[in-house]
């Protein structure tokens, strides 16, 4: 269990800090750039759907007691919900740092 509480840890950590670093700026109405406040917008309520499904797996396997026959299910769907998070944080910070140099 050691294991699973600090892989619990690490995902809150990580959960809430990208959440609140992307998010930060826009919501105080500080981002200037239209095309990184649309596209934020249109991310925003999917981000917080992943969002809750890292948050309910914490919920669920960071106490004692918990069902252990379904961790592996839960793993692969908590998988699949990071990755589709990494996903859209990936494009909206490729939005926010602009177009690479061709050169």
């Amino acid at each position: 269990k050691g294991s699973l509480d600090e892989f619990c840890q690490v995902l809150v950590d990580y959960i809430a800090g990208g959440h609140f670093v992307l998010y930060e700026r826009i919501e105080q109405g500080k981002e200037r750039r239209r095309a990184v406040a649309d596209m934020a917008e249109q991310f925003y309520n999917r981000i917080v759907d992943l969002t809750n499904v890292a948050i309910d797996f914490n919920d669920k396997y960071a106490t004692a007691g918990f069902d252990e026959t379904q961790l592996d299910r839960d793993l692969s769907f908590l998988g699949e919900a990071l990755a589709s998070r990494i996903d859209l944080e990936d494009r909206l910070i490729g939005e926010l740092i602009g177009p690479k140099d061709p050169s």
